[in-house]
């Protein structure tokens, strides 16, 4: 999403045929302008039914991706995914994976994510719309705090009873809860897209040398829709409904609760 500014400028005209970059930049910073203002009188109904319609979708969601993994492997699943709520029994029942090569991946990724936080904060591309910068900041910087906090765990929490503490369960509350969180950012970054590319449209109808637009244009989602959908997901999360004796599992049903934003 967000890319050194050559490429920036070779994705944004192969995604949206203009007919003059220079208008259609002048299209997205009045859409910016004025985005503030529309969102503040914007329906309330709008705005209720985004927040009732992430709420059944999130529910929706955890039904499937808790009963995705006995449908994907029912054998290996009933042996794995047993339910902990932060509470580990014992070393045969709950792993925890300690080795370097675990939480070594997981500090490069980090390194990977700051870099690219940074690289979308910090673009001063104008074929891109400001706010979508900082959603998709948003987004990697999901990742970025859930590799911190998940190699942290793997490197420091070696022995059961120092997993059965309040300090691991916060941390891996962050770990997992933040990649719940990243499904809410995800789709506001494509609400974001959708909203773009409407504008751009309207621009080329309005172009007398365009009279056609050739591009897909997306479902606008309302933000509260993923505020809520990401929401309850995380506060599930952190609830314990999502905990199972080997960690690992928690990671595994908080990815595929992406499923929709994707």
């Amino acid at each position: 999403m967000c890319v050194p500014d050559r490429q920036s400028t070779s994705i944004s005209e192969s995604s949206f045929p203009v007919s003059s970059s220079s208008q259609d930049d002048e299209s997205i910073k009045q859409f910016e302008s004025s985005s503030t203002t529309n969102t503040a009188t914007g329906s309330i109904s709008t705005t209720l039914g985004g927040f009732g319609g992430g709420i059944l979708a999130a529910s929706s969601t955890l039904a499937f991706s808790l009963w995705f993994p006995f449908f994907l492997a029912p054998h290996a699943a009933s042996q794995t995914y047993h339910s902990a709520f932060y509470h580990y029994e014992s070393n045969d029942i709950s792993k925890f994976d300690n080795s370097p090569w675990t939480y070594g991946t997981d500090y490069v990724l980090f390194g990977v994510m700051a870099t690219l936080v940074y690289m979308c904060l910090h673009s001063d591309s104008v074929h891109a719309s400001k706010s979508l910068r900082r959603r998709s900041a948003g987004l990697l910087s999901m990742y970025m705090i859930s590799v911190l906090a998940g190699g942290y765990s793997h490197q420091n929490f070696t022995t059961l009873e120092s997993r059965n503490t309040w300090t691991f369960r916060m941390l891996w509350t962050i770990c997992v809860g933040t990649v719940t969180a990243a499904g809410g950012f995800m789709g506001l970054c494509g609400s974001e897209v959708a909203r773009v590319s409407l504008v751009l449209a309207q621009h080329q109808r309005q172009d007398t040398k365009n009279h056609h637009h050739s591009g897909i244009l997306l479902p606008v989602i309302p933000d509260s829709f993923w505020i809520a959908f990401g929401g309850l997901l995380t506060a599930f999360c952190a609830w314990g409904g999502i905990s199972y004796q080997r960690p690992a599992c928690d990671i595994f049903i908080a990815g595929t609760t992406q499923f929709p934003p994707t």
